[in-house]
């Protein structure tokens, strides 16, 4: 199996928190990767989870399933988080890693508005594994001379950059910094300060950035001062950084920066932030949701403007829309088309665009005009899957179907798959189909009406009875039910269905129906027996889709509760052979890592059969 090389700590203090899953998390809420071919001193992807509440980033060995280990005798035994203040507000993260020895996390801190450099491994020791900054403290002052601190310890994983005051009110002592806030438990002189009986959500200890011993009773208005560090570094960017995203050569870092009710593009060389000159967009834009693409062009969507924007060398592209966009994917096909896929802002269906063609795809042609795949819940962000896998559904000739994805997060707790280039949701083994209502025949119909001679009847496949066509593109066809209904009054048949609504296209016997969006078609065969009013056919659709719902089992229970799940990442890893399901030895096996924030859970989604496992 291959092994995740070990982050050495230098004078690592205080004790190692013991991993437990799940529930290693207070509201995730920013997800980054880091892959051994980008750079860094690890052999198997890293991910990073921060927390909206606490700003503390969590380290996860992402093939191995656990939280990054500083032990290599136990390696459940998680390696310290990276602080950066408990009043941080954290909406994205992304990785810097130019050398084995130096990885570094920039985040988009919402709560002060600064965009920070956050060191993580600083070095490496000889034989190549990572060292991490320790953090450290100045030395105490006192406006009162009877106080003193002692056991002064530093905690890593806890501490940040900020100063510190403990400040007696006459009453209680109060440890506040200038990035967490006042703290919670208040300081009692004599007793060691370490948070004993404070614990984070799944039961582990929470240290407190710094434990020492308060000694002396001071009066009212008595302060101590001092200050920690663990080599953060705040980039004043003029406003508010709302997005980031770094190249995927490592050259540049993206950001989205607010300030005074605009938005402006920043492009930076991430070993010199410089905030100086905006990227020129056009009047009126707002950019919003970043995404590199494989060979470097940046693509922004615009929560204002009817557009989405490309930057590819230096030059912008405005790509004009219908509406204004919340999200974008840019992923170049294995058959080498261009293609970039949008959510609206109304953040109800997924668009396919052709770079190429500079317009958006027809996914239905049932429907006039460009259609988008609508998703019937709200989507919460998409994210491409640029290594190519097998698919679970298979061609006419029964040979499995391969290609890359885009993964889609669904406010309802699901993540979906869409094919590449087709803008059609990736099935299942099945498949788009009817339920089997008959046992007996095999049929999928009901009637209300039976032992009539003679009547109308909905004419079978000859293979199974089965009477229903269902569209074969993933998507077209929700789960619902169908009701065909014959009304005498206009002589022919009303359709329609529980999510779908009533049908504008009537049915007539012995004519095929095809639903007013392609939905489903079917063939009404009259009877010697005339139709009469209230004669009804109905029949059950299962929309046949892949995904992740946290029902690993398929036992109709939910194991892994993907609770607004937020923007997927999609990564690859090779795996060791007993887990490969079919795969060689080394073979890139592609993954999605998503955070459920309502959950407090960060899971990794095998997208080969939608399995959530393992989750932190």
């Amino acid at each position: 199996m291959m092994r995740l090389a070990p982050l050495v700590v230098l004078a690592l203090v205080g004790c190692k928190e013991t991993q437990r899953t799940p529930g290693a998390f207070d509201t995730p809420s920013a997800l980054a990767i880091l892959e051994p071919a980008t750079g860094g001193p690890f052999n198997q992807p890293i991910g990073y989870a921060a927390n909206t509440d606490g700003g503390r980033i969590a380290v996860l060995a992402l093939t191995s399933g656990t939280f990054l280990s500083d032990d290599s005798s136990s390696p459940l035994a998680r390696a310290d988080r990276l602080a950066t203040g408990e009043g941080r507000r954290i909406n994205e993260i992304a990785v810097y890693a130019p050398e084995a020895g130096h990885v570094d996390l920039f985040a988009a801190d919402k709560a002060y508005g600064h965009l920070l450099q956050i060191p993580h491994v600083v070095d490496v020791t000889t034989e190549g594994e990572p060292i991490e900054l320790q953090a450290v403290a100045t030395t105490p002052v006192y406006s009162n001379d009877s106080l003193s601190l002692t056991d002064l310890v530093v905690n890593q994983g806890a501490a940040s950059t900020e100063d510190w005051t403990i400040t007696y009110d006459g009453s209680t002592w109060w440890m506040s910094g200038t990035r967490s806030g006042r703290l919670t438990v208040p300081v009692t002189p004599g007793e060691p300060y370490t948070w004993d009986k404070v614990t984070d959500i799944e039961g582990a200890r929470l240290k407190p950035p710094v434990s020492f011993t308060l000694n002396g009773s001071g009066e009212a208005g008595d302060v101590i001062a001092f200050s920690t560090s663990n080599g953060i570094v705040e980039h004043d960017v003029a406003g508010t950084p709302l997005h980031i995203a770094m190249s995927p050569d490592q050259s540049t870092l993206a950001a989205v920066v607010s300030a005074n009710g605009a938005s402006r593009l920043l492009l930076m060389d991430p070993t010199a932030i410089d905030t100086s000159t905006p990227t020129t967009l056009g009047a009126g834009a707002s950019p919003g949701r970043m995404a590199w693409s494989a060979d470097g062009a940046l693509f922004a969507a615009d929560n204002l403007r009817p557009a989405f924007w490309e930057v590819r060398d230096g030059v912008v592209t405005e790509h004009v829309l219908p509406w204004p966009t919340l999200d974008v994917a840019p992923l170049q096909s294995t058959t080498g088309a261009n293609l970039a896929y949008i959510v609206p802002v109304s953040a109800d269906a997924v668009w396919l665009y052709d770079l190429d063609a500079n317009e958006l795809r027809d996914v239905n042609p049932w429907v006039d005009g460009a259609q988008g795949m609508p998703t019937q819940t709200q989507v919460r962000g998409i994210g491409s899957i640029d290594t190519p896998f097998e698919w679970p559904e298979e061609d006419n000739g029964g040979a499995p179907l391969y290609g890359k994805a885009v993964a889609v997060s669904l406010s309802s707790g699901f993540v979906q798959f869409i094919e590449e280039d087709s803008g059609c949701f990736v099935r299942d083994v099945r498949g788009p189909r009817t339920e089997v209502r008959s046992q007996i025949t095999g049929g999928d119909i009901s009637t209300n009406f039976s032992g009539v001679d003679g009547a109308a009847s909905l004419q079978g496949n000859g293979t199974n009875q089965r009477a229903i066509q269902v569209n074969a593109c993933g998507g077209s066809a929700w789960t619902e039910s169908w009701r065909v209904r014959y009304d005498q009054t206009v002589q022919a048949w009303l359709v329609d269905g529980s999510l779908s609504g009533d049908q504008q296209n009537l049915a007539y016997e012995d004519v095929r129906y095809i639903s007013d969006n392609g939905a489903v078609s079917f063939l009404i065969r009259s009877g010697a027996t005339p139709s009469v009013d209230g004669w009804s056919f109905e029949f059950e659709v299962e929309s046949g889709l892949l995904r992740a719902d946290g029902d690993n089992d398929l036992d109709n229970n939910v194991d892994v509760p993907l609770d607004l799940p937020g923007d997927p990442i999609g990564f690859a890893t090779p795996v060791p052979d007993e887990l490969a399901m079919g795969w060689e030895f080394g073979d890139p096996i592609p993954f999605v890592l998503v955070a459920a924030e309502a959950a407090d859970l960060v899971g990794r989604i095998d997208v080969r059969d939608g399995t959530v496992t393992p989750w932190w």
